[in-house]
């Protein structure tokens, strides 16, 4: 057992293999921007009195995120590559300009991977305060086929604001 501080709150650790430690820390990190990411690896190898070298920490970054490779294996194999924008955060936090960002740089690394100009969106988090009427009116304008969010309702006028399940809520062990 390990405690670690996962951005100001204690949480304590059960790592018993090294397999378990690797799918707990990979758990921890899901849906994380890369800084808060690096924070908690950080925490963690402290923790374990691991000496973590900056080389060490881009070979772990490596492996807990999808590569351009993998991207582009996918959309060949048929796969539909959606956006979700570029670091995840809450859009509600951010400036118009920020949010413009956030959603076109996404979508060019997207297509310059795929090739596919025409994307799919999901609102990061999925919640009322992820999205408003400028968000939706950006999406629809720069040429996205359907917007997702998890509000719990599905309005039937538009394909822009299509329910989708957040798989954090889902009951697993059913």
């Amino acid at each position: 057992k390990i405690k670690i501080d996962l951005l100001g709150k204690e949480v304590e650790l059960k790592l018993s293999t090294k397999e378990y430690k690797i799918s707990e820390i990979k758990w921890l990190l899901k849906y994380k921007s890369l800084e808060i990411a690096n924070r908690i690896i950080k925490n963690i190898a402290s923790a374990l009195n691991i000496k973590l070298t900056d080389s060490l920490l881009r070979n772990i970054n490596k492996q807990l995120y999808m590569r351009k490779k993998h991207i582009k294996e996918l959309a060949m194999a048929g796969h539909e590559i959606g956006n979700h924008s570029h670091t995840h955060q809450a859009f509600c936090s951010l400036s118009k300009k920020e949010l413009l960002t956030e959603i076109s740089l996404s979508k060019e690394i997207i297509k310059n991977i795929t090739g596919n100009e025409k994307q799919v969106f999901a609102y990061p988090y999925g919640g009322l305060n992820s999205f408003n009427d400028f968000t939706n009116d950006f999406i629809k304008k720069n040429n996205f086929s359907c917007c997702f969010t998890n509000t719990g309702f599905t309005n039937d006028n538009t394909t822009f604001l299509i329910h989708r399940t957040d798989i954090n809520t889902l009951n697993l062990n059913k």
